[in-house]
């Protein structure tokens, strides 16, 4: 072959060398830049508060004034901070009453309160999913009901409660937020003026058909 012929694929096959190496490198970084930027995490306190609105109320069992029994009231202040270089989403905060091991009833999500004069609009527009914006915190107002009619007959006492989300990946997360000593006794509960890191996983599951396993 040729000695100019050679040099000349020699140069060409160099030239295409660097060319796959420059791509992928580039490639490379760009993967690098991402992994960084979401390799972050979501972490969560909560804080039990008083209730918005003209009642007021501390969290605990009250009786329904349109007499429809018993129900718990739990008003919370979520901060969730977000530490990964990407928005984040908290979708569908919700709390989840357990017994034994199992969670037996999700609570109602509240999504306004007040009155005439005045509307107190809670969660993030009254929705419970939050977009958490790249190395930033968002602190939210959410409350939750639970009546006691609604129970399953013969399930209706509970020891637990959890807090769950999905993420934006659709991925569940579940985590202790309280020990229930007394189950349906009408009155309010201790208030705690400290907040509560979440960061106690638990074993709980749900499906997206809303039924319950561990």
């Amino acid at each position: 072959m040729d000695i100019n012929l050679q040099a000349t694929l020699i140069s060409a096959g160099a030239a295409l060398f660097g060319s796959i190496i420059g791509v992928l490198g580039t490639l490379l970084g760009i993967w690098l830049n991402k992994k960084m930027q979401s390799s972050g995490k979501i972490s969560l306190y909560a804080r039990v508060v008083y209730s918005e609105g003209a009642i007021n109320r501390p969290w605990g069992f009250y009786e329904s004034s349109q007499g429809l029994g018993l129900f718990m009231h739990i008003s919370v202040w979520l901060d969730i901070i977000n530490t990964s270089g990407i928005s984040r989403i908290v979708r569908d905060v919700n709390l989840y009453a357990c017994n034994d091991g199992q969670i037996i009833k999700e609570f109602t999500q509240v999504q306004k309160t007040g009155n005439d004069n005045r509307v107190v609009h809670l969660g993030s527009d009254e929705a419970y999913t939050v977009v958490v914006d790249a190395n930033c915190s968002k602190r939210v107002k959410m409350e939750f009901l639970l009546h006691e009619r609604n129970m399953e007959v013969g399930k209706e006492n509970f020891d637990e409660i959890i807090l769950g989300y999905w993420d934006e990946k659709n991925k569940l997360y579940t985590f202790h937020f309280s020990q229930i000593k007394r189950c349906w006794v009408e009155g309010k509960l201790p208030m705690d003026r400290k907040w509560i890191k979440l960061d106690k996983r638990c074993r709980y599951k749900l499906n997206c058909s809303s039924e319950y396993s561990v």
